[in-house]
């Protein structure tokens, strides 16, 4: 019982398994070097450990792994979470604030050159993605660069071709979610998602298993070669990043005077002001015309780190996934080792 209580607790996690693991080993190793407890943590040792980190946006994220792995053991926070430690992290912003800026907004017009510069480097793979992130307003680490063929086909809705995709969840869809868009052809081909991903599909003969070999390193250094390589895009290739087609759909929505709930329920954004009208899943081409500043940015950070280290992977079978996500939680179970042994 209580083996299996445990393993639902790693659950609440599952997604970022390697990166709390990661944070928790840092813990471990700052202990290791300075002497300090492992378990409980001490007000002073914590306030030490966030002096080392470059911004706070860091220190928060170190901080929190640690309270969390706090609350797994059942040991409690109160005696180093504390308002000292919070002005510490404060402070730590003001005298090394984070560089990180809000990432541009692709709107569509640089989302059909940016289709056309990698199709002309044979990037097939790469135009797709930027195709489907566009108008599906996936999350790319977490939506698009996972997606599998089994998930997406072609339909007929509405009297129109489209393209259907299930999700098996989405971050404010724990229980998953269908998307549709309709064909945009014959007067944005470009930009249609039912003959891109069919045309990818064909070219390279495949019709299972996971769409993309790319993973959000590789992805985003491809996204600012190909931005630097257009004399139309703003600004510095470093400023764009996966989160800027989301934006950038969201403000052609806007723009074409799209109203805040439709805008919401394209991107599936939580808002409790419009849940009422977020019943309805199907958005076609001529409702995806707009965008909403993504203001979930930050959440998906830690996300997009566990993405970011990872290297990328051919398709994946079921038991090699299940194979990984036991790999990650060894690494807490380890860590969680370490400290009953020091402990005793």
């Amino acid at each position: 019982m209580d083996t299996h209580a445990g393993e639902l607790r790693l659950a609440s996690i599952r997604s970022s398994l390697d990166a709390y693991a990661s944070q928790l080993r840092c813990w471990m190793r700052f202990c290791a070097v300075t002497g300090a407890p492992l378990m409980p943590p001490e007000e002073r040792t914590v306030a030490r450990y966030v002096s080392i980190f470059r911004n706070s946006d860091s220190a928060n994220k170190y901080v929190s792994a640690l309270r969390w792995g706090c609350d797994f053991l059942g040991v409690s926070v109160a005696g180093w979470d504390t308002r000292s430690l919070h002005q510490v992290v404060k402070g730590l912003g003001k005298l090394r604030p984070s560089s990180k800026k809000k990432a541009h907004a692709i709107r569509w017009d640089l989302q059909r050159l940016l289709i056309k510069c990698a199709l002309r480097r044979g990037e097939l793979q790469q135009a797709t993605a930027y195709n489907l992130a566009g108008n599906f307003l996936f999350r790319v680490p977490s939506e698009l660069l996972p997606l599998e063929y089994e998930r997406t086909k072609v339909i007929n809705h509405q009297g129109k071709l489209a393209r259907q995709v299930t999700l098996p969840k989405r971050k404010n869809k724990p229980h998953g979610s269908t998307l549709i868009r309709h064909c945009r052809c014959p007067g944005d081909k470009i930009m249609c998602p039912v003959h891109a991903l069919g045309d990818l599909s064909h070219a390279e003969r495949r019709t299972k298993g996971r769409i993309f070999s790319l993973n959000v390193t590789g992805f985003t250094r491809t996204l600012r070669t190909h931005v630097a390589a257009i004399p139309e895009a703003k600004g510095a290739p470093e400023e764009y990043s996966s989160q800027g087609f989301r934006r950038g759909t969201a403000r052609e929505m806007l723009a074409a005077g799209g109203t805040l709930a439709k805008i919401l329920e394209a991107g599936e954004w939580n808002s409790k002001a419009f849940r009422e009208y977020q019943d309805s899943e199907e958005i076609d081409a001529a409702a995806i015309l707009e965008i909403i500043v993504d203001a979930d940015e930050a959440e998906d950070e830690i996300e997009s780190a566990v993405q970011v280290r990872a290297p990328a992977a051919a398709p994946q079978t079921a038991p090699k996934r299940a194979a990984k996500r036991g790999a990650e939680s060894r690494k807490i179970t380890e860590f969680f080792g370490q400290v009953e042994l020091a402990a005793q």
